[in-house]
């Protein structure tokens, strides 16, 4: 009953998404069909590709730091697999923690207006809820049938192949985990790793590729490519759970437009929070359905 009850809610949330992007195209097309970037905001920045690697330098340390760090401050009595997963956990969310302080300290002293020009100015609350709410729907769709598209071939061409389970779904299902194991696996899920991720691929290595081609007078080429590459690399590295790479990546575009069109890192981190929250709660609601069975 819950499970059904929750793929119903899905269907309405997509049809909604389903719906506004539907009338943007349409509002789109009977405007002129201009570039949906024409007139957005710009990033005056003096970022160099030192930054850039620097920032993922940091990133891939502080990951590994972290997972050293959970091995530390993990329980007696783990298995090698619980340890293993819980030193994922914890070095993503470390890892988002560090690079958040990394990024904002960069952004603050490479863009002009700060932190303000690196996206986090001023702008209408009414405004960030549109875009986001708006946005988060368009992604549940999008997301939602390429992952449909996705699970079809695996299930087709590899009947064999059995998906892996999300490292923080694995933990917070795992009743021999202390609780504040699971509660730093859902806060980070829900708030860090989206912050982080955000500040690091659209902030940072969105605006950085963009310097990497060379601008066209009238031409928005650059910031089209910047969004597409960036929005497949976003996808690719969550390489742990492989069947959502395609969908990830369609979200990661979705994410680096929204950023673009706004000129607002707060829109593409509502988006993603609210994605992450809502797969969070599905799975609560379905786990205390179990357990009241």
């Amino acid at each position: 009953m819950a499970e059904r009850t929750l793929n119903t809610l899905d269907n309405l949330l997509m049809a909604g998404g389903a719906v506004i992007l539907l009338l943007a195209v349409a509002w789109w097309w009977w405007t002129g069909r201009r570039d949906p970037l024409r007139g957005a905001p710009l990033r005056v920045n003096r970022l160099e590709v030192a930054h850039i690697w620097f920032c993922i330098a940091v990133v891939l340390l502080s990951w590994a730091a972290g997972g050293q760090i959970a091995a530390w401050i993990a329980p007696d009595g783990l298995s090698q697999e619980q340890l293993r997963n819980w030193q994922g956990v914890f070095g993503a969310n470390f890892g988002a923690a560090v690079n958040i302080v990394v990024c904002l300290s960069l952004a603050w002293v490479t863009f002009r207006g700060g932190l303000r020009g690196f996206g986090f100015g001023r702008q209408r609350l009414t405004s960030v809820i549109k875009w986001g709410v708006g946005g988060w729907l368009v992604g549940l769709f999008l997301t939602g049938g390429i992952f449909w598209i996705t699970h079809w071939v695996l299930r087709s061409f590899f009947p064999q192949y059995q998906p892996p389970e999300h490292g923080v779904f694995t933990a917070l299902r795992d009743p021999s985990l202390r609780p504040w194991m699971r509660a730093v696996a859902s806060f980070g899920a829900f708030a860090l790793v989206p912050v982080g991720e955000e500040v690091l691929f659209r902030g940072i290595l969105q605006t950085g590729f963009q310097k990497l081609i060379p601008p066209r007078a009238g031409s928005l080429q650059h910031r089209w490519a910047a969004i597409l590459a960036i929005g497949m690399l976003f996808g690719a590295v969550h390489s742990s759970t492989p069947q959502h790479i395609p969908a990830l990546m369609v979200l990661g575009m979705l994410l680096g437009f929204l950023y673009e069109r706004t000129g607002s890192l707060r829109v593409p981190i509502l988006v993603h929070m609210l994605f992450n929250g809502k797969s969070l709660l599905w799975d609560f609601l379905a786990r205390t359905y179990m357990q009241s069975q």
